[in-house]
């Protein structure tokens, strides 16, 4: 092992590094040369870390006992065997608990993710570095712990976005409530965690294990996965059960489900839509170097930047790449672009040499949702009726993703509901924080589950956030159609769907008027003219518990389809 890092921490191993950093002690960190960028800690005496002990949890454990894998055991079993042995609900074991917090005992639930991956032989950092060197030459130059920082649960979480897929990370978050293929990710001897993070208070993070003939998942009655099996460090400290509250889609927070195959005998990883899967780089073989010269790197970017039309966008661009460079809020300079862009470049399967070419511009300008290269009609189309003779390249672009998941709403409909919304940008956001190609508020986003933020960065994900929040409307419009024996398809069913997205209590209002006067609405030609001859009924109903201006709700509702039937004429 290459020895590059000394660190120091006070009492030895007297007492815990959550909340203070680097402190005395006689152990190194050091970088694994088969393995740069993994940051690892290592312990001087055998046997100093323990279960039992609640200090030395800056390091790995080092027990005699430890659990192996022989060429008979399972990937799943071992994992089991794993779970089993640390013994997470222990109260002897000192390690996961920490002082009393509130009245209650404090728990680690890092340390406890920390050691399962470390037992299992899968990379999951406890210290990592501040800002990923752009090779590991660089990595061998950076000596002081200033270029670390420790791992908290928020920590990990935006660890596993930024870094995860370099580690052979595979993000499995289902798009709905079917934790099946979740489940059973983890039943083949793969280590899953569901990974939580929470503005202002402490995140979370726990193990989803493989089920065994005495301890399962819990199931419906379709025998879908609702609650998957978990073992954690937590307020419900558990070796192996599932819980009845979802806490993993937690008010105000945000979650994602991370999986990693052990280096032999793991099953397939059964991965979404909507995660990027990408080639985990040969264990033996190091991870290629994250930069060619900078200033090369620099030069080609200038050029590019020109040639492809990036240059126009380059606002969408830094924003995009913000979380892979380690800061926030600021403009990247060239070489911290480059730098941010090889990260991106490495999750997503390309040649990580920071350079925006060709390749690269091909598959981040679909991210972006922005017209590009190809010649078309860019300009925002009045709600007229009025059509181009081509499809903006910014809304053809969302085609594919739109027919994987589209389901039975009709493509122009989606289409009109994006033009309306976000006129095609990802980036879109209003003063409520309404984010993505279909503009979900921060409530839609926590009542389906959906990570907010990565409406504006992932494109693929926020189609499918989108046509979440669209089945979640279409719901509960089919019941208001059904009280009209309307069914739930057609043009009144797809206004009354939109309608919810503007106001579902001003949608119970409009209703309420309706059936109060014995009104059918047979077109939305005629859904309208009842709105305006009942107008002050209607608004009367709303304005008990807002402002809210039928008018506006109508006129939204009526642009998305009149660019729905214009997107019907291109198609």
């Amino acid at each position: 092992m290459e020895r590059n890092l000394l660190v120091r921490e006070v009492g030895a191993l007297s007492s815990p590094m959550i909340g203070s950093r680097f402190r005395q002690a006689d152990d190194e960190v050091f970088l694994n040369p088969s393995a740069p960028y993994e940051v690892q800690v290592r312990s001087p005496k055998p046997n100093s870390v323990r279960r039992d002990l609640g200090s030395g949890r800056s390091f790995r454990l080092n027990e005699n006992d430890m659990p192996t894998r022989n060429g008979s055991t399972s990937a799943s079993a071992f994992l089991t065997q794993i779970v089993d042995w640390i013994d997470v609900g222990n109260t002897n074991h000192k390690r996961y608990l920490g002082p009393n917090y509130k009245g209650k005992p404090a728990t680690w639930c890092n340390i406890f993710a920390n050691d399962y991956a470390y037992l299992a032989g899968v990379y999951l950092p406890h210290f990592f570095w501040r800002k990923l060197p752009s090779s590991p030459a660089e990595a061998a130059t950076q000596k002081d712990t200033k270029y670390l920082t420790e791992l908290d649960a928020n920590s990990l979480y935006e660890w596993f976005g930024k870094y995860g897929a370099i580690f052979g990370w595979q993000e499995i978050t289902p798009p709905g409530n079917d934790y099946t293929a979740v489940q059973n990710t983890a039943n083949q001897g793969n280590v899953v965690f569901v990974s939580i993070k929470r503005p202002a208070i402490a995140g979370h993070i726990a193990a989803i294990v493989p089920e065994t003939s005495s301890q399962k998942a819990l199931r419906n009655s379709s025998g879908q996965v609702t609650n998957p099996l978990l073992s954690q460090a937590g307020s419900h400290t558990k070796n192996k059960t599932y819980s009845t509250a979802k806490w993993w889609v937690p008010k105000g927070g945000q979650f994602r489900i991370w999986a990693h195959a052990l280096s032999t005998g793991s099953g397939p990883i059964s991965t979404f839509p909507n995660t990027q899967a990408t080639p985990q780089p040969t264990p033996s073989a190091p991870i290629p170097s994250l930069s060619s010269s900078p200033s090369k790197r620099v030069k080609a970017n200038r050029y590019y930047g020109q040639q492809l039309g990036w240059e126009n966008y380059v606002d969408q661009i830094n924003d995009l790449l913000l979380p892979y460079s380690g800061q926030s809020n600021v403009s990247l300079g060239e070489e911290a672009f480059a730098d941010a862009l090889a990260i991106w470049q490495r999750i997503h399967g390309l040649t990580n040499d920071g350079i925006l070419g060709p390749n690269t511009w091909a598959l981040l300008k679909t991210s972006l949702g922005v017209a590009t290269a190809v010649p078309s009609t860019t300009g925002q189309s009045a709600p007229t009726g009025a059509s181009s003779t081509s499809m903006p390249t910014r809304f053809r672009v969302l085609v594919p993703a739109l027919e994987k998941y589209r389901g039975n709403w009709p493509l122009d409909f989606l289409l009109g509901w994006i033009k309306k919304e976000s006129d095609g940008s990802i980036q879109s956001h209003t003063s409520l924080d309404e984010r993505g190609y279909f503009q979900l508020h921060p409530d839609e986003s926590k009542t389906l589950g959906v990570d907010h933020l990565r409406l504006t960065t992932d494109s693929d994900y926020s189609i499918q956030a989108g046509i979440q929040l669209v089945n979640h409307r279409g719901k509960s419009a089919a019941k208001y159609a059904a009280l009209f024996g309307i069914p739930a398809s057609g043009e009144v069913y797809l206004a009354l769907t939109k309608l919810m997205h503007w106001l579902p209590y001003g949608v119970q209002c409009i209703v309420e008027v309706m059936k109060k006067k014995n009104f059918v609405p047979t077109s939305w030609e005629s859904f309208k003219a009842f709105c305006t001859a009942n107008r002050s009924d209607i608004q009367a109903g709303i304005s008990r518990k807002g402002k809210w201006s039928l008018e506006s709700g109508i006129k939204n509702t009526d642009d998305v389809l009149t660019y729905a039937r214009s997107f019907k004429q291109l198609l």
